[in-house]
Protein backbone atom coordinates (compact mmCIF):
# COMPACT_ATOMS: atom_id res chain seq x y z
CA UNK A 1 0.00 0.00 0.00
CA UNK A 2 1.78 2.96 -1.60
CA UNK A 3 0.93 6.12 0.87
CA UNK A 4 3.89 8.08 1.10
CA UNK A 5 4.00 11.93 -0.29
CA UNK A 6 6.64 13.30 -1.65
CA UNK A 7 6.26 17.15 -0.03
CA UNK A 8 8.75 16.25 2.32
CA UNK A 9 11.99 15.10 1.59
CA UNK A 10 13.91 12.81 4.31
CA UNK A 11 17.02 14.53 5.09
CA UNK A 12 19.82 11.95 4.08
CA UNK A 13 17.98 12.44 0.46
CA UNK A 14 17.06 8.35 0.46
CA UNK A 15 14.27 6.59 0.63
CA UNK A 16 15.72 3.95 3.25
CA UNK A 17 13.69 0.51 3.26
CA UNK A 18 15.52 -1.12 6.61
CA UNK A 19 16.31 0.91 9.49
CA UNK A 20 18.05 0.26 12.79
CA UNK A 21 16.43 2.52 15.40
CA UNK A 22 18.74 2.58 18.47
CA UNK A 23 17.55 3.64 21.73
CA UNK A 24 19.17 4.09 24.74
CA UNK A 25 17.14 1.79 27.40
CA UNK A 26 19.11 -1.86 28.47
CA UNK A 27 18.64 -4.03 25.06
CA UNK A 28 20.45 -1.18 22.80
CA UNK A 29 23.51 -3.34 24.55
CA UNK A 30 22.74 -6.64 21.94
CA UNK A 31 22.99 -4.21 19.46
CA UNK A 32 26.85 -3.58 20.58
CA UNK A 33 27.58 -6.52 21.31
CA UNK A 34 26.32 -8.28 17.90
CA UNK A 35 29.04 -5.65 16.12
CA UNK A 36 31.48 -7.00 18.09
CA UNK A 37 31.09 -10.43 17.66
CA UNK A 38 33.07 -12.33 15.53
CA UNK A 39 30.27 -13.18 12.42
CA UNK A 40 28.18 -9.72 12.78
CA UNK A 41 24.97 -11.08 11.99
CA UNK A 42 23.29 -9.95 8.26
CA UNK A 43 20.98 -8.08 10.28
CA UNK A 44 22.93 -5.58 11.49
CA UNK A 45 24.89 -5.15 8.35
CA UNK A 46 22.03 -4.92 5.78
CA UNK A 47 20.33 -2.10 7.33
CA UNK A 48 19.89 1.10 5.01
CA UNK A 49 20.23 4.00 7.64
CA UNK A 50 20.71 3.78 11.60
CA UNK A 51 18.81 6.22 13.46
CA UNK A 52 18.83 7.09 17.15
CA UNK A 53 17.31 9.46 19.55
CA UNK A 54 18.58 12.18 22.15
CA UNK A 55 21.86 11.59 23.24
CA UNK A 56 22.42 8.39 21.51
CA UNK A 57 24.28 11.56 19.81
CA UNK A 58 27.36 10.62 21.61
CA UNK A 59 27.98 6.80 21.32
CA UNK A 60 25.40 5.75 18.87
CA UNK A 61 27.01 5.65 14.82
CA UNK A 62 24.06 6.83 12.97
CA UNK A 63 22.77 8.96 9.76
CA UNK A 64 19.71 10.77 11.43
CA UNK A 65 19.11 11.82 15.38
CA UNK A 66 15.61 12.52 16.99
CA UNK A 67 15.45 15.14 19.49
CA UNK A 68 11.93 15.92 19.95
CA UNK A 69 12.22 17.63 23.28
CA UNK A 70 12.22 21.33 22.45
CA UNK A 71 15.37 21.66 21.16
CA UNK A 72 16.83 24.93 22.10
CA UNK A 73 15.12 24.08 26.00
CA UNK A 74 17.44 21.40 26.09
CA UNK A 75 20.23 23.53 25.07
CA UNK A 76 20.22 25.91 27.46
CA UNK A 77 19.77 23.33 30.26
CA UNK A 78 22.74 20.69 28.78
CA UNK A 79 24.98 23.09 27.16
CA UNK A 80 27.26 20.25 26.54
CA UNK A 81 24.34 18.18 25.02
CA UNK A 82 22.95 21.39 22.94
CA UNK A 83 26.85 21.85 21.64
CA UNK A 84 26.52 19.07 20.67
CA UNK A 85 23.33 19.15 18.33
CA UNK A 86 24.69 22.58 17.35
CA UNK A 87 27.58 21.25 15.89
CA UNK A 88 26.93 17.78 14.66
CA UNK A 89 28.04 16.20 11.55
CA UNK A 90 24.78 14.38 10.82
CA UNK A 91 21.22 15.26 10.88
CA UNK A 92 18.92 15.96 13.75
CA UNK A 93 14.91 16.28 13.36
CA UNK A 94 13.33 17.67 16.51
CA UNK A 95 9.76 18.81 17.28
CA UNK A 96 10.32 22.73 16.70
CA UNK A 97 13.43 24.13 14.70
CA UNK A 98 14.12 27.68 16.13
CA UNK A 99 15.20 29.52 13.16
CA UNK A 100 18.52 30.50 13.44
CA UNK A 101 19.46 26.86 14.33
CA UNK A 102 22.21 25.31 11.18
CA UNK A 103 20.51 23.77 8.25
CA UNK A 104 21.26 19.92 9.49
CA UNK A 105 18.18 20.44 12.13
CA UNK A 106 14.92 19.95 10.19
CA UNK A 107 11.26 20.36 11.58
CA UNK A 108 9.36 17.02 12.47
CA UNK A 109 7.11 17.25 9.07
CA UNK A 110 3.90 16.47 11.88
CA UNK A 111 1.45 18.22 9.03
CA UNK A 112 2.62 15.86 6.81
CA UNK A 113 2.54 12.92 8.96
CA UNK A 114 -0.70 13.29 9.93
CA UNK A 115 -2.50 13.80 6.30
CA UNK A 116 -0.81 10.89 5.77
CA UNK A 117 -2.39 9.03 8.75
CA UNK A 118 -5.86 10.14 7.96
CA UNK A 119 -5.37 9.27 4.18
CA UNK A 120 -5.26 5.19 5.26
CA UNK A 121 -7.65 3.09 3.23
CA UNK A 122 -10.53 1.09 4.81
CA UNK A 123 -9.98 -2.84 4.77
CA UNK A 124 -12.19 -5.18 4.08
CA UNK A 125 -11.88 -8.91 4.90
CA UNK A 126 -14.55 -12.03 5.31
CA UNK A 127 -15.34 -13.47 9.01
CA UNK A 128 -15.40 -17.73 8.72
CA UNK A 129 -18.75 -17.58 8.54
CA UNK A 130 -18.78 -15.39 5.66
CA UNK A 131 -19.89 -12.55 6.77
CA UNK A 132 -18.07 -9.18 5.20
CA UNK A 133 -16.21 -6.37 7.65
CA UNK A 134 -14.89 -3.12 6.49
CA UNK A 135 -12.18 -1.65 9.13
CA UNK A 136 -12.72 2.19 9.98
CA UNK A 137 -9.77 3.08 7.91
CA UNK A 138 -7.40 5.81 9.76
CA UNK A 139 -6.31 5.29 13.24
CA UNK A 140 -8.42 6.63 15.46
CA UNK A 141 -5.86 8.00 18.42
CA UNK A 142 -3.99 10.43 16.10
CA UNK A 143 -3.36 12.93 18.59
CA UNK A 144 -1.45 10.04 20.89
CA UNK A 145 1.99 10.38 20.93
CA UNK A 146 3.45 10.91 24.27
CA UNK A 147 7.37 10.88 23.63
CA UNK A 148 9.72 10.21 21.06
CA UNK A 149 9.89 6.83 20.00
CA UNK A 150 6.49 6.65 18.78
CA UNK A 151 6.62 10.24 16.73
CA UNK A 152 9.80 7.81 14.60
CA UNK A 153 7.99 4.74 14.59
CA UNK A 154 5.53 6.64 12.55
CA UNK A 155 7.93 8.89 10.65
CA UNK A 156 9.36 5.61 9.24
CA UNK A 157 6.15 4.19 7.93
CA UNK A 158 5.34 7.44 6.52
CA UNK A 159 8.23 8.02 4.70
CA UNK A 160 8.10 4.14 3.33
CA UNK A 161 11.02 1.58 5.81
CA UNK A 162 9.61 -1.30 5.61
CA UNK A 163 11.97 -2.99 8.03
CA UNK A 164 11.95 -1.35 11.49
CA UNK A 165 15.11 -3.21 13.70
CA UNK A 166 14.44 -1.83 17.41
CA UNK A 167 17.17 -1.34 19.80
CA UNK A 168 16.98 -0.26 23.25
CA UNK A 169 12.97 0.53 23.25
CA UNK A 170 12.79 -0.61 26.44
CA UNK A 171 9.58 0.34 28.96
CA UNK A 172 9.71 -2.17 31.84
CA UNK A 173 12.36 -1.72 34.02
CA UNK A 174 14.28 -5.37 34.35
CA UNK A 175 14.86 -5.71 38.04
CA UNK A 176 11.72 -3.75 39.10
CA UNK A 177 9.00 -4.63 36.47
CA UNK A 178 8.04 -0.97 36.65
CA UNK A 179 6.22 -0.10 33.41
CA UNK A 180 7.51 3.44 31.94
CA UNK A 181 4.75 5.75 30.80
CA UNK A 182 4.38 5.41 27.04
CA UNK A 183 4.82 1.32 26.28
CA UNK A 184 1.21 1.30 25.37
CA UNK A 185 1.60 4.19 23.00
CA UNK A 186 4.46 2.36 21.21
CA UNK A 187 2.75 -0.47 20.88
CA UNK A 188 -0.42 0.98 19.36
CA UNK A 189 1.78 2.60 16.98
CA UNK A 190 3.65 -0.24 16.07
CA UNK A 191 0.51 -2.28 15.72
CA UNK A 192 -0.42 0.35 12.82
CA UNK A 193 2.58 0.26 11.24
CA UNK A 194 2.45 -3.63 10.81
CA UNK A 195 -0.89 -2.39 8.95
CA UNK A 196 0.79 -0.83 6.69
CA UNK A 197 3.12 -3.31 5.46
CA UNK A 198 6.31 -2.67 7.82
CA UNK A 199 7.93 -5.58 9.93
CA UNK A 200 9.26 -5.02 13.32
CA UNK A 201 11.72 -6.73 15.16
CA UNK A 202 13.08 -6.34 18.06
CA UNK A 203 15.79 -8.34 20.42
CA UNK A 204 15.03 -11.09 22.50
CA UNK A 205 15.71 -9.30 25.46
CA UNK A 206 13.91 -6.35 25.46
CA UNK A 207 10.70 -5.69 27.39
CA UNK A 208 9.04 -3.84 24.57
CA UNK A 209 5.97 -5.55 23.63
CA UNK A 210 7.10 -8.10 26.78
CA UNK A 211 9.34 -9.59 24.01
CA UNK A 212 11.20 -11.12 26.72
CA UNK A 213 8.04 -13.56 27.88
CA UNK A 214 7.57 -15.22 24.72
CA UNK A 215 8.66 -18.14 25.69
CA UNK A 216 4.87 -19.38 26.70
CA UNK A 217 1.83 -18.57 26.14
CA UNK A 218 -0.41 -17.76 28.50
CA UNK A 219 -2.97 -20.22 30.25
CA UNK A 220 -1.19 -23.24 28.38
CA UNK A 221 1.02 -25.64 30.12
CA UNK A 222 4.39 -26.50 28.24
CA UNK A 223 2.81 -30.04 26.86
CA UNK A 224 -0.31 -28.11 25.88
CA UNK A 225 0.90 -25.19 23.66
CA UNK A 226 -0.95 -24.69 20.54
CA UNK A 227 1.52 -23.02 18.84
CA UNK A 228 2.89 -24.91 15.71
CA UNK A 229 6.45 -25.04 16.57
CA UNK A 230 5.24 -26.66 19.97
CA UNK A 231 3.04 -28.62 18.34
CA UNK A 232 5.67 -30.41 15.92
CA UNK A 233 7.82 -30.82 18.80
CA UNK A 234 5.22 -33.22 20.55
CA UNK A 235 4.44 -34.75 17.50
CA UNK A 236 8.20 -35.57 16.70
CA UNK A 237 8.56 -37.00 20.51
CA UNK A 238 5.53 -39.18 20.33
CA UNK A 239 7.12 -40.66 16.80
CA UNK A 240 10.32 -41.22 18.29
CA UNK A 241 9.77 -42.90 21.23
CA UNK A 242 7.47 -44.76 19.15
CA UNK A 243 4.02 -43.85 21.57
CA UNK A 244 2.09 -42.22 18.48
CA UNK A 245 -1.17 -43.63 18.79
CA UNK A 246 -2.78 -42.18 15.64
CA UNK A 247 -4.92 -39.99 17.86
CA UNK A 248 -4.90 -36.22 17.81
CA UNK A 249 -2.57 -34.70 20.01
CA UNK A 250 -3.93 -33.61 23.39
Amino acid sequence: MELVTRSWQHPTGKYPKTVHLVCLGASHHDYDQLWLSPDTPDILANADEVWTVNRGVFNVPHDVAFVMDFIEGEANRFPVYGARLWNHDRHVITSERPDDWPAHVHRFPFEEVYSWLQRWPKQKWTDLDGTEYESAGPPTQVDWWINSIPFVICYAGFIGVKRLNLWGADYHHHNSGRVEDGHPNVAYWLAHMEHVGMTITVPQSSTLLDINQRHVIYGYPPHMDPRPAAVARRAAFRRLAGIDTGEADG
